[in-house]
């Protein structure tokens, strides 16, 4: 974002300079422009587990209750 701000070159240039693709530095000045940062977004989930948890204990014996 700095090398942009003190325009040391056009986001195509910048992006040959850091060896990125032109969407990637697109996309972080995007969110950049929205979150005011470059951080990461945080993880958005993922599948849902079909098991509970006391079943998982059964399965990788971390469970100390005898069958």
């Amino acid at each position: 974002m700095d090398a942009y701000e003190a325009k040391e070159g056009s986001q195509r240039e910048l992006a040959k300079r850091f060896r990125v693709s032109l969407s990637f530095v697109r996309d972080l000045m995007r969110h950049y422009r929205e979150q005011k940062t470059v951080q990461a977004k945080p993880h958005g989930g993922g599948a849902v587990a079909k098991i509970g948890v006391e079943a998982q204990g059964l399965i990788d014996g971390s469970n100390n209750n005898q069958i």
